[in-house]
């Protein structure tokens, strides 16, 4: 997560130095993101061409990937408040309680098998259930990620630190395979190992890669912390001199063409009740967000630091 304080030093000098350094035009808004270029660049120049407001690269808005910097960001009072007009339009697990941000798009953490698993009770219903000797020696993580490491911290958060850690230390020794982000759901289809944790857009993108993939998606029960869905989340800085067009940028963001946007570039859920993807788009569970979702607080998931200690603790890192 060093990206992470990065960003965060990026955007707490921005806002503080925003009054003085600030170049924009009055018909500009400022936009500050952690995001690919490849996925903000065609929505941003679209946002333009429908409202002639430019968004520049210097914060009045903070687009990030997870809702975790946005919570350090809320827990710092540097979030304006957003209208309930945009608040609404989200589900309750996926927005600040206090409406200082938003998310926009899903990442859903998943268990991904093999297709030669034919029997779907064996697919475990929690994710502490992997810890199980039954299921040594067929299991897969990539804790190097910064996605697995959420997991941790939600996991670490809603059980405990001493459960998180006797899950750990009883699947690490249970012979884990280590895979590097990016190539688990691959390695998985080849027939490394039974059972891999991973997130949906991961599976979702390799499948588009290879349709003819041999591998399947299974999620635990409702509420189990390990169908944690984090949020690629947006909010407006306190100090932003633009807050009205901020906040129709921060609209643009959740409206029907932005959200097929990011389901169709980045395989992400849209957050925005209402939104119908075409068939082409239908994601596993796209309708079921909130009832999946375990009842954590995402903007929570910027206190890894913890994790990762307990990480390095078991002799995982």
């Amino acid at each position: 997560m060093r990206m992470l304080r990065r960003l965060f030093l990026l955007v707490l000098l921005t806002a503080v130095a925003l009054p003085a350094c600030r170049q924009a035009q009055p018909d500009d808004v400022m936009l500050h993101t952690g995001r690919d270029k490849a996925l903000v660049g065609p929505i941003v120049e679209r946002f333009a061409k429908t409202t002639g407001i430019s968004a520049k690269t210097r914060a009045d808005v903070v687009w990030t990937k997870g809702a975790g910097p946005l919570g350090l960001l809320q827990q710092g009072n540097l979030l304006a408040p957003l209208p309930d007009s945009i608040t609404s339009r989200v589900p309750e697990p996926f927005r600040s309680d206090e409406g200082a941000w938003v998310g926009l798009s899903g990442r859903g953490h998943v268990l991904v098998h093999d297709d030669s698993l034919a029997d779907v009770t064996a697919v475990p219903r929690s994710v502490f259930a992997l810890a199980d000797s039954s299921y040594h020696g067929r299991v897969g993580w990539s804790p190097s990620s910064d996605s697995f490491q959420d997991l941790v911290t939600a996991m670490r958060l809603i059980a405990g630190a001493d459960s998180t850690r006797g899950w750990l230390k009883a699947v690490y020794e249970g012979g884990v395979q280590v895979y590097q982000p990016g190539e688990i759901v691959r390695k998985v289809a080849d027939g490394d190992k039974t059972f891999v944790l991973t997130t949906h857009d991961d599976f979702y993108r390799t499948r588009g890669e290879d349709d003819s993939l041999a591998a399947r998606l299974a999620r635990f029960r409702p509420g189990d912390p390990g169908n944690l869905i984090d949020a690629a989340s947006v909010g407006i800085l306190q100090g932003s001199e633009q807050k009205q067009r901020a906040r129709r940028l921060v609209s643009y963001l959740l409206s029907e063409a932005a959200q097929r946007h990011f389901a169709a570039s980045a395989y992400e859920y849209p957050l925005a009740e209402g939104v119908v993807l075409p068939d082409t788009m239908q994601m596993a569970g796209a309708d079921r967000l909130p009832e999946l979702a375990p009842d954590f607080d995402l903007g929570k998931l910027h206190r890894s630091d913890s994790s990762r200690a307990l990480l390095r603790e078991v002799g995982i890192l």
